[in-house]
């Protein structure tokens, strides 16, 4: 409870990246994040509670459409 947590993987937004977000995650990020899109993700997470770009919200939409 209150941990806001965002995960970092290098395998494609895919499946462990939504496993994150279904464990709990606030967002995910690639390991390769442009140092400001790193810091703009930190800052969404403290600010609004989540981080994700469209590329996300598409994959997790299209993820949940198929379970």
């Amino acid at each position: 409870p209150g941990l806001l947590a965002l995960a970092l993987t290098f395998e494609g937004i895919e499946e462990r990246g939504i496993r994150a977000v279904r464990a709990g995650a606030r967002g995910f990020i690639l390991k390769d994040i442009e140092p400001l899109e790193l810091r703009a993700a930190l800052r969404s997470v403290l600010t609004s509670g989540y981080y994700h770009t469209d590329l996300v919200h598409h994959t997790m939409l299209n993820s949940s459409m198929r379970t």
